[in-house]
């Protein structure tokens, strides 16, 4: 017979399985905190002197912005020095005016520089006061707009709006706005993914890109045109300002969402082979199993059938053994499943600040999973033992009299 010890890594094996294939449904119905299907993304990177100026950016992303919204069936396009699945390279610390910092140098908040329809473009919701407009230029007083999670770092329940975030010089890591330019908050928008659903929730500060030029910036335009008209005309909008400034990281929204499930779909793949595998070869050795042990007994169960046992009565007989074993190793696959997740827990789920989760929204105990890897097992173990304890039913008493 199969040992035991096969049946409880099956059964650890088919739970994790489940786990993963949960947890990545659930990641893919996740909220993101945005929605611009089929938007067609690219980055640009200003090269040279010539754009060595934060006046010289502006002027250079204002004009390939303005062409490309004039682009026939073009409904919408925005910019930022990054967008959400992309996270932000710009990080800045920063404290509330009149409350002292919480570490030496503030708090840490990723950056983004943002046009005005940003929020609208990527349909991302505002909690809170208002949105940038066309008010908020390089001229005007400093604004900033914080996510939820951000807000409820900086301020708990308190009301954010028109509080002031200051920017303290000494911070190594501060690429943000200068020291003496203060900003108030006038707006909250709801958290949006910044890597993918199963990372640590970012606190996030959005300027408006005017207030803060910068050499790259990525592009968003939503058009009615197939993808490969669109980046044709894009590109030729680009060359004809520069030919010099070159589109990269050309991706849809849509790739960007399944980029961001590659890990996740990875892990489920993964899983899914080796528990598939171990199947497989726990299947065969159940079915070979029970196929040597029919015919060692075919003389016993021809002698039973020729005295008048039933069909039922055999097929008992011929795999009664087997599942008294692989029950057996089910229920030890459960408890093992069980105490490896509380082992692994910090691996599996995500730990703030640490590292991204394996699972998410599901719970390393979840029933579901558990029903399902044991009803899987079950199946598996009842027809690997069924098929050749069929032999036995059917089982020429005459024959088996005379079998060796």
């Amino acid at each position: 017979m199969q040992p035991t010890s096969d049946r409880r890594a099956i059964a650890v094996l088919l739970f994790g399985a489940s786990l993963f294939l949960s947890s990545f449904i659930r990641l893919e119905q996740a909220p993101r905190g945005f929605d611009a299907p089929g938007a067609l993304t690219f980055r640009i990177s200003l090269r040279g002197e010539n754009y060595a100026m934060p006046e010289q950016q502006q002027r250079y992303f204002g004009a390939l912005r303005d062409q490309l919204r004039s682009l026939p069936g073009v409904y919408s396009m925005t910019l930022g020095s990054s967008i959400p699945l992309e996270g932000s390279s710009l990080t800045v610390s920063v404290n509330v005016a009149g409350r002292p910092p919480k570490d030496e140098h503030g708090t840490g908040v990723m950056l983004y520089a943002v046009e005005a329809n940003f929020f609208d473009a990527l349909h991302m919701r505002l909690l809170a006061g208002r949105a940038l407009d066309a008010h908020d230029t390089e001229s005007s007083a400093r604004v900033a707009i914080l996510n939820r999670n951000a807000a409820r770092t900086f301020f708990g329940s308190e009301d954010p709006l028109g509080k002031v975030l200051e920017f303290p010089p000494g911070d190594e890591r501060r690429d943000g706005p200068p020291a003496d330019a203060p900003a108030q908050i006038v707006g909250v928008v709801e958290n949006a993914q910044e890597f993918g659903a199963s990372e640590i929730p970012f606190e996030v500060l959005y300027i408006p890109f005017s207030q803060h030029p910068d050499r790259e910036a990525t592009f968003v335009v939503s058009s009615s045109l197939p993808r490969g008209a669109l980046l044709g005309a894009i590109r030729d909008a680009a060359e004809s300002l520069d030919k010099d400034q070159p589109l990269f990281d050309v991706k849809t929204m849509d790739d960007r969402i399944s980029d961001s499930l590659r890990g996740a779909r990875f892990n489920l793949f993964l899983v899914a082979c080796l528990a598939a595998v171990a199947l497989a070869l726990v299947s065969v050795g159940i079915f070979g199993t029970v196929a040597y042990f029919v015919q060692q007994r075919t003389q016993e169960f021809g002698i039973r059938i020729a005295l008048g046992a039933k069909s039922v009565h055999i097929l008992r007989l011929s795999t009664t053994r087997t599942f008294v074993i692989g029950l057996t190793g089910l229920l030890f696959g459960v408890v093992a499943s069980l105490a490896l997740g509380r082992i692994l827990g910090s691996a599996l789920y995500l730990v703030p600040h640490e590292h991204t989760g394996m699972l998410y929204g599901v719970k390393i105990y979840d029933p579901l999973s558990m029903l399902v890897a044991c009803v899987l097992l079950l199946a598996i173990l009842f027809l690997a033992s069924f098929i050749p304890a069929r032999r036995a039913i059917r089982v020429d008493p005459m024959v088996a009299l005379r079998y060796e």
